[in-house]
């Protein structure tokens, strides 16, 4: 879906990615990979096929929006490292040309060395881009621009003309900032209880609709 925020043309993905046209900067939050086999390795029963989706959608989006450059707005690896990261590593030296940038969240505790062989360039607090400030966690940064952060896994609950309800993976807009959602599979939903002045995009079914 496409969204024009603060004259920026930006594009709301339902693979939970924000492309911004004007910089041709596709910001990804919260993948959270190695997440599942952290769980799988203490006996959780979760299929081996979530691993691959994780990646797969990662790189499905890159391929259909090709931009200049990624930022991943930290939680980019969950855990110490483990075969899931060799595996993104592979995928993001399919495309040459494209810069990585992450901006390290609080479970982004590999080694340095791990993301200098990967090509990251790494950010230890934010990233201005005018009208623009990319952090990991939502706060009260020292910045005039509008903060963009992932961290919450933002979800909206809705409800039915029943009892029935459901809670949807939801990219928030606010006054003073915006909240991604989680990229990844298997990462939980937290429910935001949104203002009026509000703007909410739910993701449901491969699609992204604007809830208010």
């Amino acid at each position: 879906m496409d969204f024009q925020f603060l004259n920026q043309n930006l594009y709301l993905h339902p693979l939970k990615g924000l492309f911004w046209r004007e910089k041709s900067l596709l910001i990804i939050a919260d993948i959270h990979l190695g997440k599942i086999s952290y769980f799988r390795k203490s006996g959780v029963g979760i299929p081996s096929s979530a691993i691959s989706k994780n990646l797969e959608n990662l790189r499905s989006m890159i391929n259909e929006m090709k931009p200049e450059t990624v930022l991943f707005l930290g939680d980019l690896f969950h855990s110490h490292h483990n075969a899931e990261w060799d595996s993104f590593v592979k995928i993001i030296q399919e495309f040459e040309g494209i810069k990585f940038q992450l901006i390290i969240g609080n479970h982004d505790i590999l080694l340095p060395e791990h993301y200098k062989m990967a090509e990251l360039e790494v950010f230890y607090d934010f990233l201005e881009l005018h009208p623009f400030v990319f952090t990991h966690e939502p706060d009260e940064v020292k910045s005039k621009n509008y903060q963009i952060a992932g961290h919450i896994h933002p979800g909206i609950k809705l409800r039915g003309n029943g009892l029935g309800s459901l809670v949807l993976p939801c990219f928030y807009f606010g006054e003073k900032q915006a909240i991604l959602p989680a990229f990844g599979y298997f990462t939980g939903l937290y429910k935001i209880k949104p203002r009026k002045s509000d703007t909410i995009f739910g993701v449901v079914e491969n699609n992204v609709l604007k809830l208010n």
